[in-house]
């Protein structure tokens, strides 16, 4: 008889990956090859009761994207809040809520009235970001904290010691939910999310010269990560044992996104927002270039068809551009004081979001009403 070769099985035994190569030889089973590798510790941080998650609802405001061709419609619909907000912003999937961060904890604010629902936390706060389900809120304050919030009551789950004395800057969920990236001064890391407990992953701590704050992005397909520096360029990472597979090199700024095939990278760079090769880190080209001052925040339509972005220090200025081209679209000024910090486009596209200044936390931006 002749031989037939097969992986036999792979199985995850005690953290670790068992491979065993089998061969069939008269009839039995021969075992040539067995080969363990060892998988990264998931070790748990915090534990909650099980509990029914809300209903996602679906997003029922606003139905006019903002498009090129209504632009010249595009002002301020909303303005909420005191002039503390300070960290990023953004739209529940659901369309309902806006977030941002604070010097008081993270802000919550009703899209329809802008009513504050809540203020999350105890501590300043940039860090922030909605599962995909839009059930769960998770934030990240700057004594290194993060904590989880059921949607949409508000209920807090549980909360972790990230990092010992730094602050959360970014964080991402990855698109099935399943896992919670954040990166902040001195590292980044990476937690497993069940139905009752959170669970710590790879984390890689800082490397001499570098500092891991730009930005953090998962791949569609929820399995590569990347991760922003300042000095060390974009780390793409592997999810499931956080080995490196390639650096972009690219000096960061603030953000990432991936593309909706995962193809390609958004990154704001030092020298402007950019596009880049997600498989082998090869540049593309530049779709805004750096202005000045140096733009604090960008963000994507849903349809990858603008850019926004908002200027930094004393200019406060809102862009549109076209992705695919980069020519500027709309210039939206403010003479108020203060800064601008972050920028997010509703689910379905029709609104803006900027979070900042000194005289009010969010300004909500639309096509008319």
């Amino acid at each position: 008889m002749g031989k037939k070769h097969f992986v036999g099985w792979i199985g995850k035994q005690n953290l670790f990956v068992t491979v065993a190569l089998l061969v069939v030889v008269g009839g039995a089973l021969v075992l040539l090859l067995k080969k363990e590798a060892s998988l990264p510790t998931y070790s748990p941080v915090c534990q909650f009761a099980q509990f029914e998650l809300a209903t996602r609802r679906e997003y029922s405001g606003r139905s006019i994207p903002i498009t090129e061709s209504n632009l010249n419609q595009l002002k301020v619909l909303l303005q909420v809040g005191d002039g503390r907000g300070y960290g990023g912003v953004a739209f529940s999937p659901d369309g309902a809520f806006v977030a941002n961060g604070a010097e008081d904890g993270v802000r919550i604010w009703r899209v329809s009235d802008g009513e504050m629902v809540d203020v999350l936390g105890d501590a300043p706060a940039r860090g922030l970001a909605f599962s995909p389900d839009g059930k769960l809120l998770a934030t990240g304050d700057s004594n290194g904290k993060i904590r989880l919030w059921r949607m949409p009551d508000l209920q807090m789950l549980c909360a972790f010691q990230a990092t010992s004395d730094r602050a959360v800057e970014f964080m991402a969920f990855s698109p099935e939910g399943d896992f919670l990236a954040a990166s902040f001064r001195d590292g980044f890391g990476v937690w497993k999310i069940s139905k009752t407990q959170v669970f710590k992953g790879p984390v890689v701590e800082k490397r001499p010269g570098e500092e891991f704050f730009g930005g953090i992005a998962f791949s569609p397909n929820g399995r590569v990560l990347a991760v922003g520096t300042f000095v060390g360029g974009v780390q793409i990472r592997r999810v499931s044992s956080g080995k490196l597979k390639h650096t972009l090199s690219v000096q960061l700024w603030k953000g990432l996104a991936f593309s909706h095939d995962g193809k390609f990278l958004v990154i704001g760079s030092v020298d402007g927002v950019q596009l880049w090769r997600a498989s082998d880190g090869v540049y593309v080209r530049t779709i805004e270039k750096k202005g000045t001052p140096m733009e604090q925040g960008w963000a994507l339509s849903p349809d990858w068809r603008l850019l926004a972005t908002v200027g930094g220090g004393v200019e406060k200025v809102l862009k549109i551009w076209r992705m695919s081209d980069g020519a500027l679209l709309k210039v939206v000024t403010d003479d108020s004081s203060g800064e601008w910090w972050g920028v997010a486009f509703s689910p379905d596209g029709s609104l803006i979001a900027i979070s900042g200044g000194d005289d009010y936390d969010v300004r909500i931006l639309g096509v008319g009403r």
